[in-house]
């Protein structure tokens, strides 16, 4: 009757998180385990895992102290309760399916469910409860790997160190480059984004992703056009010492281009007062992709390395939305070298651009709310040297 009861409230859309929350909160604190704490734990979990994980963690630290056997029984239970089984199904809400949470609950079984103590049946047999919790552990990691994101990929790549020189280690690997795919794919368009594309070979962005690509490529566009075009006012914009003057430039070029499918914000600020130099928007999307702009000439190697890990990174994509940026550099021929600070070598413009790319590959593990930033360098001394030859 308990659980056909807890059930009914598990399914009810008319009984509030917090109310369930709270009477989980207090059937779990108890010093002893009992038959309904495991539906509880995992009612709190499913609810509010960042809490009630650290605190199973700790009830089950100090029942392990006590009784090794009985903390094992209470995490198989739980987390049978929380995820099913092929017989049985979960109990609890859902807010647990995140990469971080399932991150923790899977090395969470894996500590209390070993693979090496795991039953192996030769022929028919009854199931029971041991062999529940080994199929609950194997969905946890089927959870994360289906979960979207660059957070499962991390969680994913992570927990293949868990199992080391294994096989199954190398099985982690493969599904982590599976999720990195999966994520790459674009969405299948629509009939209507496929005729607006056979027009102007674009199309509305209905994603974060197509939009970033969409600000990417219109960036793109104008690095050639400054760099390579016939009609290039690039030795007009080399004298351009203003960030500001040079952010207006470039937010109206890529404004003038938008075929109503962007709009473009100057330095709009966000919650803390920080404000990115450009950021695109799609009236389809409420995902902003932002620009950061340096007038690369007044900037040290060091400097530029910084302010794309804490200025870009850090602070204009803090936004859980935001997954996508772009630092964009110009160069106006005064400096000729920059200082790397990693080495200390001297690189050119373009080198400098290679290397800030592959220092975002280095450090976007500690930043696994972004996707991808790209860097782009725009020469603005490329086209008058070509035309001086």
């Amino acid at each position: 009757m308990f659980v056909f009861l807890l059930n009914i409230i598990q399914n009810s859309s008319a009984i509030l998180d917090e109310q369930i929350k709270n009477l989980a909160v207090a059937k779990c604190q108890i010093s002893t385990p009992t038959d309904q704490l495991p539906f509880w734990y995992a009612t709190w979990i499913g609810i509010d895992p960042r809490i009630a994980l650290t605190k199973f963690v700790s009830f089950l630290t100090d029942l392990s102290k006590i009784d090794e056997n009985a903390a094992k029984q209470l995490v198989m239970q739980t987390i049978v309760k929380l995820v099913g089984a092929k017989r049985t199904k979960p109990n609890a809400r859902e807010k647990f399916k995140t990469a971080e949470y399932l991150k923790t609950l899977y090395l969470l079984a894996h500590q209390y469910i070993r693979v090496d103590e795991d039953i192996k049946h030769q022929g028919s047999f009854s199931p029971e409860l041991r062999d529940d919790a080994q199929e609950a552990r194997r969905m946890l990691f089927g959870m994360l790997r289906d979960t979207k994101g660059k957070e499962s990929f991390l969680a994913i790549m992570e927990l293949s160190k868990f199992h080391a020189n294994t096989n199954e280690e190398t099985w982690m690997l493969n599904n982590a480059q599976e999720r990195a795919e999966m994520d790459a794919d674009m969405q299948p368009w629509n009939s209507e984004q496929f005729l607006d594309f056979s027009k102007d070979l674009e199309c509305m962005p209905s994603t974060s992703q197509e939009l970033f690509s969409l600000a990417l490529q219109r960036l793109i566009d104008l690095k050639y056009d400054l760099e390579e075009g016939d009609n290039s006012i690039a030795a007009i914009l080399s004298n351009v010492e203003s960030e500001i003057k040079m952010r207006t430039y470039i937010a109206g070029w890529c404004r003038d281009r938008a075929k109503g499918r962007y709009t473009i914000a100057q330095e709009d600020e966000l919650a803390d007062a920080k404000k990115p130099d450009i950021r695109f928007f799609s009236t389809k999307i409420d995902v902003p992709v932002a620009v950061e702009l340096k007038l690369s000439d007044k900037w040290s190697g060091p400097s530029l390395f910084e302010r794309l890990e804490n200025q870009l990174c850090g602070n204009y994509l803090r936004d859980g939305r935001s997954r996508y940026g772009i630092f964009l550099l110009t160069y106006r021929g005064e400096s000729t070298t920059w200082v790397l600070p990693s080495s200390g070598e001297k690189v050119t413009f373009n080198d400098l651009i290679i290397c800030l790319q592959k220092h975002w590959e280095v450090i976007s593990k500690k930043f696994s709310g972004i996707d991808r930033i790209e860097i782009v360098g725009i020469d603005l001394t490329k086209r008058y040297r070509q035309q001086g030859k």
